[in-house]
């Protein structure tokens, strides 16, 4: 695992921008995330960043998965993945790991505005997953509604 943490490389956090310009929204959908890696954050808690570009600004995006969100990301990576991420992962939580993935894998997501959070180098509010599916199957169902 390689560590990057330049100060450069922070964008403004989505969540945070989106309590300002639209404080009453609570339910967002993704489609596309670009997963480039997960993070196992505590027992049974996972993470994903990612950049996306929102009203022609890139903006940081931290997806929340609990255990069942998690298990259903698991179920739409190919298997090898899949298999690797939940070897590494069952080991017993000593404090945040996180696993590249070998290639992006872009996935859909409906999440809610999760609650503030901050650490020494910023504020932001991630997003809890409610569902989570193959971005090709999210865009499929979109044009059949």
């Amino acid at each position: 695992m390689e560590e990057h943490n330049r100060d450069s490389d922070y964008k403004p956090d989505l969540g945070l921008h989106m309590t300002k310009i639209t404080p009453h929204a609570k339910t967002f959908n993704f489609i596309p995330f670009k997963m480039f890696h997960i993070s196992r954050i505590h027992y049974n808690a996972y993470s994903a960043t990612s950049t996306i570009n929102h009203e022609n600004r890139e903006f940081c995006v931290t997806l929340d998965f609990n255990k069942e969100m998690y298990a259903k990301l698991i179920d739409i990576f190919p298997a090898d993945i899949a298999v690797e991420i939940n070897r590494i992962f069952q080991k017993s939580f000593k404090g945040v790991e996180m696993v590249n993935l070998p290639f992006p894998i872009e996935i859909g997501v409906k999440a809610n505005l999760g609650k503030k959070q901050s650490n020494e180098k910023e504020e932001f509010y991630p997003f809890d997953v409610t569902d989570v599916f193959l971005a090709s199957e999210g865009e499929k169902s979109k044009k059949n509604t």
